[in-house]
């Protein structure tokens, strides 16, 4: 349970969850519900695959020490061997990409076998290969990407089967949002990690910035990711629509102002233990961002 982490697990599938909602938005009656536990489980098994992978290369090379400030590692403090924990993320992957191809054969085809390979692939290099992108400072906009557009748009398009669909600025909006967050995330984990990352010459957004700019990265990811439902507010009490959509937009922007300790975390708080909070919060503020979202199109 510490190597697969649970808490970061709801990251991986509020995306999904949008996605599905947005394309009950589209297709109404014509929903297949059928369809719906498989990418929710995809999601959470390459989400752990990446926890797993992530453990794995950092206690093998060293970027995870006893001392760290972020929750325990298995393979740096010798509760799992590396090859236990790589037998469990092969397996990870493996069982994520017998669904893909599955899903692929039976309903989407090669545009979802694509996306599928594409995010088992990333999956690895993230940590995993002789250049790790996480050592790159590509972190947060990996995070933008996959928990984004890719979550988003792959599971609306295993439902509607449209790739022109896809193409559209209201989803895409929806993506890149719920991406920011996700982002975000990544923002808080490598300001938490910064002076160790230094010494270990590992290269984040965060060891680039000065320490008051790496600061500032998580609040501005998530305010940004709050213009979407601003827009939508505006635009739905203009309309004179549905209240519990008008509700649905008031609790999702007001669910920075429930996590309020991120802000003060990120902000104010010395690199340490209290970032692992703001982690978790951030990754409840994701989920139940999406939700509202969510609702918010359903209704």
């Amino acid at each position: 349970m510490l190597a697969i982490r649970p808490k970061t697990l709801f990251a991986g599938i509020g995306p999904v969850i949008l996605g599905f909602a947005l394309a009950h938005h589209t297709l109404k009656n014509n929903f297949n519900y059928y369809i719906l536990p498989w990418p929710i489980l995809v999601a959470l098994l390459l989400q752990t695959a990446s926890n797993l992978i992530n453990d794995y290369f950092d206690g093998k090379s060293g970027v995870d020490k006893t001392g760290r400030l972020g929750p325990p590692r298995v393979v740096a403090l010798g509760l799992l061997t590396p090859v236990q924990v790589k037998k469990a993320f092969l397996f990870c992957l493996l069982l994520a990409f017998s669904i893909g191809v599955t899903l692929s054969i039976v309903r989407a085809g090669w545009p979802l076998f694509l996306l599928g390979v594409t995010s088992i692939v990333f999956a690895y290099l993230y940590t995993g290969g002789p250049y790790p992108l996480s050592h790159f400072a590509m972190g947060e906009l990996l995070a933008l990407i996959f928990f984004g557009p890719v979550a988003l748009c792959g599971t609306y398009y295993l439902e509607t089967l449209s790739l022109y669909g896809i193409v559209n600025f209201y989803l895409m909006a929806h993506a890149f949002s719920c991406g920011l967050l996700a982002s975000a995330i990544m923002a808080i984990n490598n300001l938490r990690d910064r002076e160790s990352d230094l010494q270990a010459r590992k290269f984040t957004l965060a060891t680039l910035l000065n320490e008051k700019q790496a600061r500032l990265l998580p609040p501005f990811f998530i305010l940004a990711a709050l213009l979407l439902p601003l827009a939508l507010l505006i635009h739905t009490l203009r309309s004179d629509q549905s209240s519990i959509k008008i509700l649905a937009l008031l609790f999702t922007l007001a669910l920075p102002l429930l996590f309020s300790k991120i802000f003060t975390i990120c902000l104010k708080s010395p690199s340490g233990p209290g970032h692992n909070d703001a982690l978790a919060a951030t990754g409840k503020l994701l989920f139940l961002y999406n939700l509202g979202l969510a609702i918010f199109n359903l209704v």
